[in-house]
Parts: C-alpha cells; sequence; structure tokens
C-alpha cells in the first residue's frame, strides 16, 4: 500500500509518495512522471498559475526522511534515477555522488565528456606513437602534459 504525505513547500497542493509518485491533494490519480535530461523523475506543479519542475527523489526524501542538511544532496543507493522509494535514497556529499558514480558505472568518462578533445581511438595512437610528446600535443592539439598523462595512464584509463 502507497503511503501520501505532502510535498514539502507546496503543503495543501500536492503529495508525494513513499513509491516515487506525486498526485494532487484530494485526488487518486498520480501525476505523468517526466525524466528530465539527466535520467531523473520530475513532475510539474502548478500553483495560482506558476509552473514548478521539482524533482521525485527531493520529495520523497524531505517528506519520509526529512529536510536536506546544509551542503549535503540527495543520493541514490543503487544508482538508478529512476528508483525514488526512501529505502533507495540518502544524504551525502558531492564527493560521496562521484564515488557512486563509479561504483555504479555511471561516470561519463572519454570521449562522452562533453568538453573531450579526444577521441577512444586517437588515444590509442597517442599510446602507440613513437612521436615525441611536443609532436603529439601539436598533431591533436592538446597540452604535453595531457599526452604524458595519456601515455603513462594517468587518464583514460579505460582506454
Amino acid at each position: 500500500m502507497e503511503n501520501w504525505k505532502d510535498c514539502v513547500g507546496f503543503e495543501g497542493y500536492y503529495e508525494i509518495s513513499d513509491q516515487g509518485n506525486a498526485r494532487r491533494v484530494g485526488k487518486t490519480k498520480p501525476l505523468a512522471q517526466v525524466i528530465n535530461k539527466d535520467g531523473y523523475v520530475c513532475f510539474v506543479f502548478s500553483v495560482n498559475a506558476i509552473k514548478t519542475n521539482v524533482l521525485a527523489h527531493r520529495l520523497v526524501v524531505m517528506a519520509f526522511i526529512g529536510p536536506v542538511p546544509l551542503g549535503l544532496i540527495v543520493l541514490h543507493n543503487n544508482g538508478i534515477k529512476t528508483n525514488n522509494t526512501p529505502l533507495n535514497l540518502r544524504y551525502g556529499s558531492n564527493a560521496d555522488n562521484s564515488q557512486d558514480m563509479v561504483d555504479h558505472g555511471n561516470q561519463t568518462k572519454g570521449e562522452a565528456l562533453h568538453l573531450s578533445k579526444l577521441t577512444e581511438q586517437q588515444v590509442r595512437e597517442i599510446r602507440s606513437s613513437i612521436l615525441s610528446t611536443v609532436k603529439l600535443s601539436k598533431l591533436y592539439g592538446v597540452s604535453k602534459g595531457n599526452i604524458s598523462m595519456i601515455k603513462n595512464f594517468v587518464t583514460w584509463k579505460h582506454v
């Protein structure tokens, strides 16, 4: 059975359940869930003609666990951003979040990073090249230090 509580900041207007569903107060039908560009479940709340996008995991944690302590964020224990049950949520630091991404295999790396200047193929070419660090840095448009870190497996370890 789903347990419902008022949404913090939207008391009297919206409720959130321990299953991560939201609904208007007095209604039984849950609101549509939207998956945002980062993969998190969110809802669009409308109060006095003002629409607000709210994240399901923050609503659940504030209703069922308590206020988010200063300097902490909400983390998903299993790394699944759509699992917004209280047992799957906890508070942690940004460092905890980074470690969770590594542990759950959700960390963006390599050419998937939006600022990446190199591809995995180029990294392989750099590692197998006999050219000097200076020549490689000019050829690929990255710093000598970057070339050195690639060749020494400090960066791009996954390739």
